[in-house]
């Protein structure tokens, strides 16, 4: 865990000297100041340095996660051209890194390092602020995380990095890219719709419909898992099928609707803090709703994780300097309990990314 630690402290640091140098462009824009090539070094230079730290760190585990064995494993089916479940996107990935190196260790780690740069990159671009950004990256589990369940992470991180489309209105180009991630793993599909539909602008009938639609979700329980199994029939009655409620995600995605509707004037204002405040409603609603569907977090992570986004961007508006900085203190002390609270979770058999080991020298860390 002490490893760990550092890693946020370190990855946080980092990005506050960055964040200066970013807020310093905001405010010396005018005076051209921001064409000084030493300013977009240092912006240039901090994101290297974060991207560099948690991409170096990813890249040299070894064996840790509950499937780092298994993908061991699928990547030399792959590589013998055995018929294979895995989407085709990631077995051309496999067969084209196979051309450097056949070691699946090899390419776990390349894969490491382009999901944690997609990650870093999806921050340092659409974060209002970047210290507080990758702070919640790290310290809500979502880097780590990336430590298991390869695939599902590296299409997650590629949906995060193509929400710039949005926002500039390429619709067109979002849309490629979520095919592109869904070509690693097939549930990225459904960000298509949902994204689309949370950047609307909602009328109340639509959060009552949200509402309506998680109360007949429940109610329709034994129907809608039927319909699920047909896409994801491996998963029926198997070891993931526990419909165990997922109170962690819940009490998360409450805590965020809960602080930013707050401040819906703010949210309602701005094009972006609407459609990350809709995709958090969705993933309330998905928790709550629909927590009986095996690996229910691998749908939902694909909305609570904008949650990375909104909060900065909402409390960079609070127009009220102290009751900023008094939520500010609040969501960072909450945060260290969080992550306090995960890497003690990390040990556990369905899970296992602590103890950390790599394969550049014996032991555990």
């Amino acid at each position: 865990m002490f490893l760990y630690l550092n890693i946020l402290f370190m990855a946080t640091a980092m990005a506050f000297v960055a964040q200066h140098t970013k807020t310093i462009r905001k405010l010396t824009a005018h005076a051209g100041l921001w064409k000084n090539r030493s300013w977009r070094i240092r912006m240039n230079a901090g994101f290297w340095l974060v991207a560099g730290l948690l991409g170096f760190f990813s890249a040299v585990r070894y064996r840790i996660g509950i499937d780092y064995e298994a993908y061991e494993y699928h990547i030399d089916l792959i590589q013998k051209h055995v018929p294979h479940y895995m989407e085709t996107g990631f077995q051309k990935l496999v067969l084209v890194l196979s051309e450097i190196s056949a070691e699946p260790v090899f390419i776990i780690m390349i894969v490491g390092i382009a999901t944690t740069w997609f990650f870093v990159s999806a921050v340092w671009e659409q974060s209002e602020n970047i210290c507080m950004g990758i702070f919640l990256f790290i310290s809500w589990g979502y880097y780590f995380l990336t430590y298991n369940t390869i695939r599902n992470y590296f299409a997650l991180a590629l949906v995060l990095y193509a929400i710039r489309f949005i926002e500039m209105d390429k619709k067109l180009a979002f849309i490629f890219t979520v095919l592109l991630a869904a070509s690693i793993h097939k549930s990225a599909l459904v960000c298509i719709p949902l994204y689309l539909l949370a950047d609307l602008k909602w009328k109340k009938v639509y959060y009552l419909l949200l509402v309506s639609g998680t109360g007949f979700t429940l109610a329709a329980k034994k129907y809608i898992r039927k319909l699920v199994f047909l896409f994801y029939a491996q998963y029926e009655s198997g070891i993931y099928d526990t419909g165990r409620i997922s109170y962690m995600n819940i009490v998360r995605s409450l805590g965020v609707v809960f602080l930013c509707a707050s401040f819906f004037n703010i949210i309602k204002k701005d094009r972006m803090n609407r459609m990350y405040f809709h995709l958090n409603l969705f993933s309330l609603a998905f928790y709550t709703g629909m927590y009986w569907v095996p690996e229910i977090s691998r749908i939902g992570f694909y909305m609570n994780a904008t949650s990375i986004f909104l909060l900065p961007r909402v409390l960079s508006d609070v127009s009220n300097r102290e009751k900023r900085n008094v939520i500010k203190v609040i969501l960072y002390a909450g945060s260290m309990v969080l992550f306090i609270a995960l890497c003690s979770g990390f040990y556990g058999e369905t899970i296992r990314i602590l103890p950390y080991r790599t394969w550049l020298m014996k032991g555990s860390y």
